[in-house]
């Protein structure tokens, strides 16, 4: 029987780089969306108008689907680290309907909102009432949870609280969170994604925070920002918004950053820096991009740098893994 595969060597000449832009790809979105998530949910608590309320859940819903795409390089609950600030995707099939799914996350939710549902449980009923006809894009989500459901996908976030502070708590935690970025002041993120498939099962994406996670470090201001380096490999002084992405059990590290210098200076940085920390040269620059490759000790490692845009900011990627064949890292 024929077999129309590539050759197992060409095959293999994607398993780094190509597996590790698909990591990258995966740890953006899903920065962005942690990013999102969080100011939103504050925001959530706050905004009480239901246009607002409504962008922020279609927001969601697109981010999502964005992510869902590439489920298939997770494995379990994957635990991956920006800037060493640590959260877990997971991606699972289930028969459950998507309404039965979503449901059963907006349930944890309100079973964690840290004493706020109690507390408005309690109002009496006419100023309920009075609350829900004045402000009812508010009172519908007053527990700081985000629905979105349409036939075929839904989602739904909320950051889980626990203990009995209620309304003052909340404020004074928010404070907290917006004063240094951590975000367990507030609690955990949890975030769904579902989504039906051709088989009519429900495929669920969830993203969620278990402990210290620090907005701030992450894509804060160059003041706040952790600016993790990988092993080996220094930082340029002036990289803007440097992000190091790590996923446990996986043999690479992605680092990106963007930079006032074009792309041949900075490939000129590390031609010049990595041979000094015992890096050797294997290929580079190449001739589309400012590309390098380097090996050292049997970690092999990509740089490229480019400018995409108007601004004339240089794009950097750099991706270290263990020995790859490196014949088509370099055009």
């Amino acid at each position: 029987m024929r077999d129309d595969r590539p050759p197992i060597e060409i095959r293999n000449k994607r398993t780094s780089s190509w597996w590790a832009a698909r990591w990258l790809a995966l740890a953006v979105r899903w920065a962005r969306l942690t990013a999102f998530c969080t100011s939103a949910l504050v925001v959530a608590l706050l905004v009480d108008t239901r246009r607002a309320r409504g962008d922020v859940g279609e927001k969601m819903m697109v981010l999502g689907r964005e992510l869902l795409p590439m489920a298939d390089l997770l494995s379990g609950a994957q635990q991956v680290r920006i800037n060493g600030e640590s959260m877990f995707l997971a991606s699972t099939v289930t028969d459950q309907s998507i309404g039965e799914v979503l449901d059963r996350y907006e349930r944890h939710c309100q079973e964690h909102t840290g004493g706020l549902r109690e507390e408005l449980d309690s109002v009496p009923s006419q100023a309920k009432a009075l609350l829900a006809s004045k402000f009812p894009a508010a009172w519908s989500q007053r527990l700081g949870i985000v629905r979105e459901q349409q036939d075929d996908e839904g989602m739904v976030v909320c950051i889980a609280r626990d203990g009995g502070g209620g309304i003052r708590e909340l404020v004074e935690h928010a404070n907290l969170f917006l004063a240094d970025g951590e975000l367990s002041h507030l609690g955990n993120l949890r975030y769904a994604y579902a989504r039906k498939t051709s088989s009519g099962q429900t495929h669920l994406l969830t993203t969620f925070t278990e402990g210290p996670f620090n907005i701030y470090r992450i894509l804060g201001s160059e003041a706040s920002q952790r600016r993790e380096e990988l092993e080996s490999v220094p930082l340029p002084a002036n990289a803007l918004t440097p992000m190091t992405f790590r996923v446990d059990g996986m043999p690479y590290a992605v680092q990106v950053f963007r930079s006032h210098q074009p792309p041949n200076e900075i490939a000129g940085y590390y031609l010049d820096a990595l041979p000094r920390l015992g890096w050797e040269k294997v290929a580079g620059p190449g001739e589309l991009f400012s590309n390098i490759v380097m090996r050292r000790e049997g970690v092999t490692l990509i740089m490229t740098a480019m400018q995409l845009d108007d601004e004339g900011k240089t794009s950097v990627v750099l991706t270290e893994g263990t020995a790859t064949l490196v014949e088509n890292a370099v055009r």
